[in-house]
């Protein structure tokens, strides 16, 4: 009996830790710099700029918490110009989860920062902001 109670603690331990090891994400804004310095962003009404950027609303990725990989159609850190992910902060004891990639061989990066505590949450989801290749995107988390 006492190992029958052991496997299913383990079981429960196990599925309730794995359920809290990503973040699934949904771009709301994507914005960029203008010549003007002003910042154009891109909604469902304005296409922004060059017209690409309302294609990134609506559109989702994950984010890993414990390596840091971030996969999506849109937003992703995983490609063969990938020189190194790192997480800046976790997200515990009230901090942001923070992560950056660096990519080569022309420098560029990738930064999220989902604003996970309970300052900021609204429900079950949690702001993010992120800058890639001199682009803006905002959104939420669960």
């Amino acid at each position: 009996m006492k190992k029958l109670l052991a496997v299913i603690l383990v079981f429960i331990v196990t599925n309730s830790y794995a359920g809290n090891t990503s973040y699934s994400c949904v771009v709301k804004y994507a914005g960029e710099v203008t010549n003007a310095g002003d910042m154009d962003y891109a909604t469902n009404v304005n296409k922004g700029k060059n017209g690409m950027l309302s294609s990134y609303i609506g559109t989702k990725f994950t984010v890993d918490k414990i390596t840091g990989t971030v996969i999506g159609e849109i937003v992703s850190n995983q490609s063969a110009n990938a020189i190194k992910t790192e997480i800046l902060s976790n997200g515990n004891g009230g901090n942001a989860f923070r992560l950056i990639t660096r990519f080569g061989p022309n420098p560029s990066i990738l930064y999220l920062q989902i604003n996970d505590y309970p300052a900021y949450k609204n429900g079950d989801e949690s702001p993010f902001i992120g800058f890639r290749w001199g682009e803006s995107i905002s959104g939420s988390c669960k």
